[in-house]
């Protein structure tokens, strides 16, 4: 059972799958989730790392405070920052020196706080769930933390004291517009149809840069903030797609 250690000595769970020696591709989960989220079949249907392992060598990690990781109680432990590096420290205990990355919800905000700190260790970005202007758009963190814990208190790995500074840490993310303005990295944006906060971020932003830099994005129809992740008909054919441009210009 594979650890990388962080930076500040929290130990980071992780898992290898899929091809040897395929485009490496590390699988960010969102809040109060695991790794197991992409081994999920539903409704009897391949999985993400079946689909995806077919053609990726897949990088799953359980986010510090979540799954097997260790669970500190501070703010300050989860800073997006200290998040990135979480995400360096996995694939450099995995020999992996550069990766794509898909994340969804609170994976995605790591993966676009990638592009502010960590640009160089990445190939490409595929983010969902999540918008580009931060937690002012994700009604989840906007709730008292003693009117949420009641919902997620009985989710595996649950500790009240490490998901409560993980969830006042959301509000300290204000958005990655200018990352994202900028960046040279190639980056697809997606949202639910009915994932109100999300939604509304993701269109706005691709309406603003259509001038300067058309902003490559789509909408999950009728979905929510959950089903929107699920429905891998309409995400993994566009993340598989879009690896493969990345990797056949970088060729």
């Amino acid at each position: 059972m594979p650890f990388a250690t962080a930076e500040d000595g929290v130990r980071i769970h992780y898992e290898v799958a899929g091809l040897e020696g395929g485009p490496p591709l590390v699988l960010h989960h969102g809040v109060y989730s695991d790794l197991q989220f992409w081994r999920q079949r539903r409704r009897g249907r391949p999985s993400y790392v079946e689909l995806l392992g077919e053609r990726f060598r897949l990088i799953l990690l359980d986010a510090r405070g979540h799954g097997l990781s260790d669970q500190p109680t501070q703010v300050e432990d989860y800073d997006f920052r200290t998040r990135v590096l979480d995400v360096l420290a996995v694939m450099g205990d995995a020999g992996v020196q550069s990766a794509h990355f898909a994340g969804y919800s609170m994976g995605a905000h790591v993966g676009m706080s990638a592009a502010i700190y960590a640009p160089q260790r990445f190939r490409s970005l595929f983010l969902g769930g999540a918008s580009p202007y931060g937690a002012v758009d994700f009604s989840m963190t906007q709730r008292p933390w003693d009117e949420t814990w009641p919902f997620v208190g009985e989710l595996p790995h649950a500790h009240r004291e490490a998901w409560g500074a993980l969830s006042a840490a959301q509000w300290h993310f204000g958005g990655a517009i200018q990352a994202l303005r900028t960046t040279a990295l190639p980056y697809v944006l997606f949202a639910g149809e009915r994932d109100a906060g999300p939604h509304r971020g993701v269109t706005r932003f691709a309406s603003e840069q259509r001038a300067a830099r058309p902003v490559d994005h789509f909408v999950v129809p009728h979905a929510n903030h959950l089903e929107a992740a699920t429905h891998l008909d309409e995400v993994v054919p566009r993340l598989v797609a879009f690896v493969d441009r990345v990797e056949a210009a970088l060729a």
